[in-house]
């Protein structure tokens, strides 16, 4: 890892990571228990969070084929900064008084697409600017960026809210928007590989190009379903955590940050674990298992304990969480031809996400007539099924345990 903290474009990356994530979670918070305390409905609240995502997924698929033709430096300063200036104006109007819903949709359109243009290229990126065989372990650690600040924003963050409200929560993620936007402007990448095409393809022929490549490929076409499965159930139990600890006795909305909190310390301890440990390619489907079980069946579980069990139990949750997004997203990177990443990564993000609002949607209009804790415990009952169906799959498992030295992408097709 020496090499990589050496490396200046690698810094900057994980530096933005650092730095942006903390106010994205700040926002969250803010924006879930505004909405619950100003229109005292689970519903309106999932109905906003759901909408505001529904354009990114839109955008995604267009936004890989310009990740894989364009500048992917420009890509990331104007996602950031575009962000931040709308973010920063949703907080000024807000600290002026009387915010309207639809400045909070076109806050969250703005932001979705930025975040459809910006994931994508991040995760484009990186294999060009870090070894092959470090490439795990610099995922982790960029993803670590993201956390270390997401653990102390969260138990922060219903602290902050409750004191200062929610306007200085948005300001705050304006500016570390535009701040890693200014971080990117720094970044000198290497420049791409060309490929022996006489002349570029059209817009839409990468695109299609793009889908034919991840419909042909099972492995990933497999992991793309279950990531709809999963993040349809997964989303859902996530929105109604903080109706849980608003309108249950003993939570409140401090104890949600302590828990939200623990998630992300143990996201932050699977990715320094992820980080520091080679996991042999014929061991990945083990912990892969034992990770998805951790995260399933104790996040089912923490609400019927007590808050200070219930913290221990989603924090070692959150390392289970962390292994399985990081198995998943090194084998899509090494599995995946350099030209196809960013239309893959894109594709990934409109499968596995854009079943979530509707997910969203359901559990906050579920949660008008049944308990949180229910509906919870129940979601995630589900994905840990999910997880054991998908794991018997054979080219689910040839797709965890791909290696780019034995295997190539067309050999898992089927």
């Amino acid at each position: 890892m020496r090499n990589l903290k050496k490396h200046q474009n690698y810094l900057l990356l994980w530096q933005g990571q650092l730095i942006s994530a903390a106010g994205d979670v700040m926002y969250e918070i803010a924006l879930g228990f505004f909405l619950l305390q100003a229109y005292r409905s689970s519903a309106l609240m999932a109905a906003v969070v759901a909408a505001t995502a529904v354009p990114g997924l839109i955008a995604a698929p267009f936004a890989g084929v310009v990740i894989d033709r364009c500048n992917q430096k420009r890509i990331l300063v104007l996602a950031d900064l575009s962000r931040g200036l709308v973010m920063t104006a949703a907080a000024l109007w807000t600290f002026l008084g009387g915010i309207p819903l639809w400045m909070f949709s076109l806050t969250g359109t703005v932001v979705s697409v930025g975040g459809a243009f910006f994931t994508p290229c991040i995760r484009s990126v990186m294999p060009r600017v870090v070894e092959k065989e470090n490439l795990m372990r610099a995922n982790s650690m960029i993803s670590l960026a993201g956390r270390l600040t997401q653990t102390a924003g969260n138990s922060a963050g219903g602290f902050l809210y409750g004191f200062l409200g929610a306007w200085p929560l948005f300001f705050l993620n304006g500016i570390s928007f535009l701040v890693s936007g200014g971080l990117s402007l720094f970044l000198t990448l290497p420049p791409k590989t060309e490929n022996d095409a006489p002349e570029p393809p059209s817009f839409f022929e990468e695109l299609k190009s793009g889908l034919r490549y991840t419909v042909h490929f099972s492995g990933l076409r497999m992991m793309i379903l279950m990531a709809c499965f999963l993040n349809f159930f997964g989303s859902g139990a996530s929105i109604l955590l903080q109706p849980l600890f608003l309108n249950t006795p003993g939570y409140g909305i401090q104890k949600y940050g302590l828990a939200a909190g623990a998630v992300c310390a143990g996201n932050l301890f699977g990715m320094l674990l992820t980080s520091v440990i080679r996991i042999p390619r014929r061991k990945r489907m083990v912990f892969f298992l034992s990770s998805a079980f951790a995260d399933t069946a104790l996040n089912a579980l923490f609400p019927f304990f007590g808050v200070r069990t219930g913290i221990l139990l989603l924090c070692v949750a959150g390392i289970g969480n962390s292994v399985v997004n990081m198995l998943i997203l090194t084998s899509v990177q090494q599995s995946t031809a350099e030209e196809m990443r960013g239309k893959v990564f894109s594709l990934i993000a409109v499968g596995g996400q854009g079943i979530a609002p509707l997910g969203i949607a359901a559990a906050g209009a579920a949660a008008e007539w049944l308990c949180p804790r229910d509906l919870i415990f129940g979601c995630y009952f589900i994905n840990l099924l999910l997880f054991l169906f998908f794991a018997f799959q054979k080219p689910f498992r040839e797709f965890i345990q791909f290696d780019l030295e034995l295997s190539r992408p067309g050999g898992n097709s089927g």
